[in-house]
């Protein structure tokens, strides 16, 4: 007896321009990143970055026009755009550690609470 399987993957796209940028110490990167998408209901696009140990750090994201950064990123990075469709990654007075890969992400907000009486 064989079984067949048909597996199928619901892929979301998400661009990121450019590539790669180039700066020099001290200077700014003011909307030169990007991150957009098209996707319905997505309402949410995060930015992390991965340094030269291969570290996941999540910077901040962008919920509708709202800004929420962590902590030690608030002062050094900004976001700028509208979660639905578009931001830019915004990072101030750049010093040699900034130099990383930065990733983007889209998701849906999901919201729960716990509530206790």
């Amino acid at each position: 007896n064989m079984t067949s399987l048909l597996c199928a993957s619901n892929t979301k796209h998400v661009d990121q321009t450019p590539p790669y940028i180039t700066k020099k110490l001290g200077e700014s990167v003011t909307s030169e990143i990007k991150c957009s998408h098209q996707i319905t209901n997505y309402d949410l696009i995060l930015w992390y970055k991965q340094d030269e140990n291969k570290a996941l750090l999540l910077l901040g994201y962008l919920n509708l026009h709202f800004v929420t950064l962590e902590d030690d990123m608030k002062g050094k990075i900004d976001l700028t755009g509208d979660g639905r469709k578009e931001s830019s990654l915004v990072v101030s007075d750049l010093k040699l550690n900034d130099s990383a890969v930065y990733f983007c992400a889209a998701r849906m907000t999901q919201c729960c609470g716990l509530f206790r009486r």
